[in-house]
């Protein structure tokens, strides 16, 4: 325990970092990937033949690869010079990586949705954004959940892209981790590794704990 107390207090800036960056990171992501889920379950045959492969060639793509392409597009003067100069830079690198995964993920619960209620909304003359909104979304509460949490998890365990992207004296906590493992005692280094493996795990077993059951009812 005194270990562990003592690696939080030397590293305790990079673990705020990774809670906060991970948590903004799979909020984003999950904005983006149900716009592109949806679209991607409501596609015509034509384009769905395309979709699939291409957000898997994406998540495919090595981290490494994705930092340096984020460097070439973002280190330039202007607004993208001061995202890139900032942490948010590193939000940028893990809608990259995961926002396709979890696109994918949401995919498969709109295609759960039957569309008959969206055709009902458009003939009493509901808009898209109102449907979406009133109709999709609170039957997506599940897939939207389970998705947060994978792309959290992601978020918060990224190194690849992070360790090329993070600006001068921005860190993660798996960044804190690969800088500390040649000098420094193993016994830290174990420890915000463990910290790191017990964080991965509280949203994992909430939602087991607050999800819903198959078969199981809410009573009348």
């Amino acid at each position: 325990i005194n270990r562990i107390a003592s690696a939080v207090a030397t590293s305790g800036h990079a673990i705020a970092n990774s809670l906060w960056l991970a948590f903004v990171g799979a909020t984003l992501i999950v904005a983006l990937a149900v716009v592109l889920g949806y679209g991607r379950a409501r596609a015509r045959s034509r384009v769905r033949m395309f979709f699939d492969p291409t957000l898997i060639l994406l998540f495919a793509v090595p981290s490494t690869v994705v930092g340096i392409g984020i460097i070439g597009l973002w280190n330039r003067d202007g607004v993208m010079g001061q995202v890139y100069s900032s942490q948010w830079i590193i939000v940028v690198a893990y809608i990259a990586r995961f926002a396709p995964v979890a696109a994918l993920m949401l995919a498969a619960g709109v295609r759960q949705i039957s569309t008959s209620s969206e055709h009902a909304a458009e003939v009493a003359g509901a808009s898209w954004t109102r449907t979406f909104g009133g109709i999709i979304l609170p039957q997506l509460r599940t897939s939207l959940v389970a998705t947060w949490v994978v792309s959290f998890i992601f978020c918060f365990g990224e190194l690849g892209a992070t360790i090329l992207v993070a600006p001068p004296g921005e860190s993660t906590l798996p960044v804190r981790v690969y800088t500390l493992i040649a000098n420094t005692p193993s016994s830290e280094v174990a420890s915000l590794a463990l910290m790191q493996v017990g964080i991965t795990l509280v949203p994992l077993l909430l939602l087991t704990v607050f999800l819903p059951k198959k078969g199981t009812r809410k009573p009348a």
